[in-house]
């Protein structure tokens, strides 16, 4: 019986020290794994989907308003102006630096060692490569369900106005 335990506790302080002193994942494997799965293009198309996006929201907004023709002359020009705001911050140059600080607090050296194995692999680089048109189809199955709540959104806030107002 004493065996047992003791063989137990030996290994759980080997599991326990080896998750502890796991090594801390260097800035190089994780620019690596960056690099063996595509981030920068991945972010480079995200700035695009948002800007268009963007783009489509500010359309929308401004013409659901009656405004003059001086008017959406100015909101013209202003459209390229937020687009290149979001192409300033969306700058891989700007992002790369905060994903290598996100991937190394999340990973430690072994799970990045592994990642990148499986990101060479035939099935991790057909991963990489559809991934953006499953995000991109995923964006819009998600925008769409939102749109759909969004008359609900409204009436449940045009009854708690009412609500609030006969509150008072």
């Amino acid at each position: 019986m004493n065996l047992i335990r003791t063989v137990l506790t030996f290994s759980a302080v080997l599991l326990i020290g080896t998750t502890v002193c796991a090594a801390p994942a260097s800035e190089e494997s994780v620019e690596a794994l960056l690099e063996v799965t595509r981030v920068q293009s991945t972010v480079a198309s995200m700035a695009t989907e948002y800007e268009e996006i963007m783009r489509q929201g500010l359309e929308q907004s401004f013409y659901s308003h009656n405004i003059s023709v001086a008017q959406q002359k100015v909101l013209d020009r202003m459209v390229p102006q937020f687009a290149a705001m979001l192409r300033d911050e969306m700058d891989w140059g700007k992002l790369k630096p905060m994903y290598i600080a996100l991937y190394r607090e999340t990973f430690d050296q072994s799970e990045v060692n592994e990642l990148i194995e499986f990101y060479k692999s035939a099935p991790g680089q057909a991963f990489v490569k559809k991934m953006p048109m499953l995000t991109r189809k995923t964006m819009a199955l998600t925008q769409s369900h939102i749109q759909a709540l969004v008359p609900k959104i409204k009436t449940a806030v045009a009854s708690a106005l009412v609500e609030a107002r006969n509150a008072n």
